[in-house]
């Protein structure tokens, strides 16, 4: 299982890897509003793919990344306890 975090560059039109640092520093030295009320407003996706089957989520579903993460973990933590999980994404519009 590859999992990956990738952050969405408005300017760009285009998501970059967290791995990136340099560029995504220059990206929020730019962004005026990149921290709000003491919250990362970074929007981005959390890619999972594997070598069999490929992609598993893909590039279309952007969201603010820390409650995006919050959300997969406690999906996971309930998939662990009960063997199923469910969740949404809370900023984008269904």
């Amino acid at each position: 299982m590859n999992i990956q975090t990738l952050i969405f560059l408005e300017n760009e039109q285009y998501h970059l890897s967290i791995e990136e640092r340099e560029r995504i520093q220059s990206y929020v030295n730019k962004k005026e509003n990149w921290l709000e009320d003491g919250f990362l407003n970074l929007e981005g996706i959390i890619a999972f793919s594997n070598d069999r089957n490929g992609s598993m989520q893909g590039m279309d579903a952007s969201d603010e990344l820390a409650p995006l993460w919050q959300y997969y973990t406690e999906a996971l933590d309930c998939y662990l306890k009960k063997d199923y999980a469910t969740f949404y994404y809370p900023n984008t519009p269904i």
